[in-house]
Formats: structure tokens, C-alpha cells, sequence
């Protein structure tokens, strides 16, 4: 009750830690035992004493007294009841996952409860008896949370919380206010204090939604445009070039033949093996490197991989790169930015390029269906009068059996970044209408397919039409600030 016991820490009772003042404590040791042991008769008796009603003032006798009483010690309310303090001024119903809507903090049986508010503001992991395990400490992480956490967030913003009711039952402002300060201080304001709570919370409530909403209307002048560049780049169509395959080679019993369209066919064995394959390519600043797995009627199932159900595993794609006669060391190529027509779950196709070789891009349930992946290249990449590249494909999946069994190699030298050029037929339907030629719907629709890649206007349009309640309702707006800026107060957060 006091901030500091006769005895301090309360539970470190022993000769090496002597009451401070042995009298006060003997002598209300004595009054509980003839009270016949009443707890409330000794409660009472320290809330009626001078002592416990001093002021936390200090002068410069007693500043620095952490003993004797002779000032109130300020102690921030302990986290279980910081809890229900902000709920039960709010007029808001705590909503605690676990436990019945309703529960207090301070019902709580145990930590096993995760409330992280709670955890924030100090709550004993309950490890000990020890009263040490309890912080009252104020740090930053626990303020921030006072300022912008959800805990206090959701308890003002209750739509069905005492602060709405009050708005609407008390037309005058300053009796607002008033009621307010009693419900999270227990006193009533001054009049400066009405004066700047009407000025800054009731008057300039929702003041940034009109400048939010101007913002969102400068954009919105620029959106054809923005949708013009973003539907000509839709419709641009990456350049993919042929390559020359000069050998194509496997460490085990399989073999690749090449076809009439340039690709690679993989016949004999299917076991756990790596592709090596030697390429011939005139460009000279290699963009992007496509991998085609092609359905085939000699595969199992259509492939476009060799096991039963037609799937197979890339564990790794890697390239290399040297000049066109193959001379000098061979040089890594870094692929980035891949994509493709489909990934199976578990096995996206960026795994076919993260060095692991226990992961891979696989293409189940869409078997049967050619499948393209396109890796770009990081930086220039090609050399003047052509290259030679070396792509190794392990094909490393645990089973021994998912091969690439139908597969072609192309170069791109597109501008970055080098898509794979495939749409949705909805949108690509809508592309191909002329813009003189498209009605209200289809404009509409086009629209609102870009502005669902748009993230800077999608962003904006989020946070004023959060505002908008604000500004439609600025005297709820303004109030429900008070009552965090009272929330932040320390005559709310600690105990004097």
C-alpha cells in the first residue's frame, strides 16, 4: 500500500534484513492480534493515517526517502491491474484468448494464459514464491504499447464501450470532459485543461483525414496514366532466342536426345543424375534463362517427368558461363527473380535455385501440361561474339525416380524483369479490347485489376477510409483521444 514495506522486499524476513522501523511494526503487530486478527481493522487503520495520506511532493528534506514514509512513493499499478483499469474506465469488456469474454486479468489462475500485454507490464512468471519476479519497471517496449498497442486500442475503440454512450447522452462538451477525467483520474478537470481537450481533441479530431483524402485525390488524377503504363508492359512480349546445344550428357545411364524443336529427351535409366548441357548462344546480354518442361506421348502419363504420374523434382539449375570456344575458367551465373507457371506445394520453383539440393520445383497436381520456369540473370551477363553456357539440372528427389523427362533451353535479352508472358484469360481477354473500344464494365474491370497491384494507392485508400469514421464523428474522435492521453498519464499508471 505503500510502495516499500516495513520489511523491504515483504518476503525477505531474516536478522540480515531488520524492519526499519521495529516500533511501527511491533505495534501494529499487537493491534491485529487484539483486533482478533481482522484484516479489514488493520486495512482501515493505515488508510486513516496521516502517513498514508501524504502527497508524493517532496522537499528538499525528504527527496530522497525511500523508507520512512515521510512522502507517498508513486508505484505504477502492477500489470493485472493496469489491465483492468484501462478496460473498466473505458467501460470496454476485456476479451482475453482462452477464457470466457468478460475475464479479468486478475482472475487469471495462472501464466498460462499468454496475454502479452501482461508479460509486457511485468507479470510474475510464477517460477517462485519470490516477490522479485514482479517488475513495475517502465522501459520502452511497455510504453510504446500504452501509446500504440492494441490492448488500449481495442478497449477504446469498443463500439459498444461506455465512452460511445456518453458521447451521446452528454451534449455539452465541457461535462464531457468532466466525466471523462473522473472516470480515468478521479478528479475533475481544471479549466485549462476543458479549454485545451475542446481546442486540440474535439475541434482538430480527424483533422489529417482532409489531408489524407487530398492526397488520395492527387494520386487518383494520375492513375490513368500509371494503368497505361502498366497495361503496355502486359502486353509486352519478352524476346525468348534458341541456343545451339552442343552436347547434353547425364552421370548415369541415362541418355538425352535432341529433338527437331531443340529440345532434350530423356530416355534409358531414370535414376537420381545430373544434365550437363553445353550451349551455344550470339547474345550478348543474356536477360533471362527459360527452362521448358514439354509433355510428351512417350512419357509416362505425358510427362513432362518420367515417373509414373508424369511429375519430376529439379533439385538444382544451375549456369556457367564462358566465351564462345569454351575457353578460360567457366564463371558463375546468379539467377534470380524466378517464376513459373506453376509450383507445386512445397516445391516452389525458387527452390530449384537456393543451393539446397534436398529442395526442388515440381509441378504436382498439374501433370500432363507443359510447365515453364524463367530465371533472370543477376547483372551483364554475356560476352561480345557470343558464349558458351554449361546448366547442370540435378534431378536428386529421395525416391530415385522424378527425372526431367521432356525439356527446352532458351535466352532471353529483354529488358528486366523478364516475365513469363502468361495471363490470366480474364485479363488478357480485357487487353485485348482496344481502350477506344472498351465499355463502362470493362473499363471498371480493368481498373480495379490495377489498382490490386497499385500498393502506394491501395495503402493510401486503406488509411482514409480508416479516417473517415474519425472525421464524420469528430467529438467521439476527440474524446476517445482524451481518453488514451489520460490512459498515458501517470496519475492514471501509478497509484498516487
Amino acid at each position: 500500500m505503500f510502495g516499500s514495506g516495513i520489511i523491504e522486499p515483504i518476503d525477505d524476513i531474516r536478522a540480515g534484513n531488520p524492519p526499519t522501523n521495529p516500533e511501527l511494526l511491533d505495534a501494529m503487530t499487537t493491534d491485529f492480534v487484539e483486533s482478533g486478527f481482522d484484516v479489514q481493522h488493520i486495512l482501515k487503520t493505515i488508510l486513516k493515517s496521516r502517513t498514508y495520506q501524504h502527497s508524493v511532493k517532496t522537499n528538499e528534506w525528504n527527496e530522497d526517502d525511500q523508507i520512512n514514509y515521510s512522502h507517498a512513493i508513486a508505484r505504477r499499478l502492477p500489470a493485472e491491474v493496469l489491465f483492468d483499469t484501462i478496460h473498466v474506465a473505458c467501460g470496454s469488456v476485456p476479451a482475453i484468448a482462452g477464457v470466457p469474454r468478460g475475464f479479468r486479468a486478475a482472475e487469471l489462475p495462472d501464466v498460462g494464459v499468454a496475454v502479452p500485454f501482461l508479460d509486457d507490464f511485468g507479470r510474475p512468471v510464477r517460477e517462485s514464491a519470490c516477490e522479485c519476479e514482479r517488475s513495475s519497471s517502465m522501459v520502452l517496449g511497455p510504453i510504446m504499447k500504452l501509446v500504440n498497442g492494441p490492448t488500449v486500442a481495442n478497449a477504446i475503440g469498443d463500439g459498444g464501450n461506455d465512452l460511445v454512450k456518453l458521447e451521446s447522452e452528454i451534449e455539452d462538451d465541457a461535462l464531457l470532459i468532466e466525466e471523462a477525467f473522473l472516470r480515468f483520474l478521479s478528479r475533475y478537470p481544471t479549466e485549462q485543461e476543458v479549454n485545451i481537450v475542446i481546442q486540440e481533441c474535439f475541434e482538430k479530431a480527424g483533422s489529417d483525414y482532409l489531408e489524407l483524402k487530398a492526397e488520395l485525390d492527387k494520386l487518383e488524377k494520375i492513375i490513368p496514366e500509371r494503368q497505361a503504363v502498366w497495361e503496355a508492359a502486359l502486353q509486352k512480349t519478352n524476346r525468348w532466342l534458341p541456343v545451339e546445344v552442343t552436347s547434353a550428357e547425364t552421370d548415369k545411364d541415362t541418355k538425352l536426345e535432341l529433338q527437331e524443336d531443340g529440345s532434350l529427351l530423356a530416355t534409358g535409366t531414370n535414376e537420381k543424375s545430373t544434365y550437363t548441357l553445353k550451349l551455344k548462344t550470339n547474345v550478348e546480354n543474356i536477360t533471362a534463362i527459360r527452362l521448358e518442361a514439354l509433355t510428351d506421348d512417350r512419357l509416362p502419363s505425358k510427362g513432362p517427368g518420367r515417373p509414373a504420374n508424369g511429375n519430376f523434382v529439379v533439385s538444382e539449375f544451375n549456369v556457367s558461363i564462358q566465351n564462345a570456344a569454351g575457353e578460360g575458367e567457366a564463371q558463375k551465373v546468379k539467377l534470380v527473380s524466378p517464376s513459373a507457371t506453376f509450383s507445386q506445394q512445397g516445391y516452389a520453383v525458387a527452390m530449384a535455385i537456393d543451393g539446397n539440393p534436398g529442395t526442388g520445383w515440381a509441378i504436382s497436381p498439374e501433370l500432363g501440361k507443359n510447365q515453364t520456369a524463367v530465371f533472370q540473370t543477376d547483372g551483364q551477363v554475356g560476352l561480345d561474339g557470343g558464349s558458351l553456357l554449361t546448366i547442370t539440372i540435378l534431378n536428386n528427389h529421395s525416391d530415385n525416380m522424378h527425372q526431367l523427362g521432356k525439356f527446352r533451353i532458351s535466352v532471353s535479352d529483354s529488358p528486366r524483369p523478364v516475365t513469363l508472358n502468361t495471363l490470366p484469360a480474364d485479363l488478357a481477354g480485357l487487353l485485348k479490347i482496344p481502350a477506344a473500344e472498351r465499355n463502362d464494365d470493362q473499363k471498371a474491370a480493368l481498373r480495379t485489376k490495377y489498382l490490386e497491384t497499385d500498393r502506394e494507392y491501395k495503402e493510401l485508400a486503406a488509411v482514409v477510409a480508416a479516417a473517415k469514421p474519425q472525421f464524420d464523428n469528430k467529438r467521439l474522435t476527440g474524446l476517445q483521444d482524451l481518453a488514451w492521453a489520460l490512459i498515458n498519464n501517470p496519475a492514471f499508471l501509478f497509484n498516487r
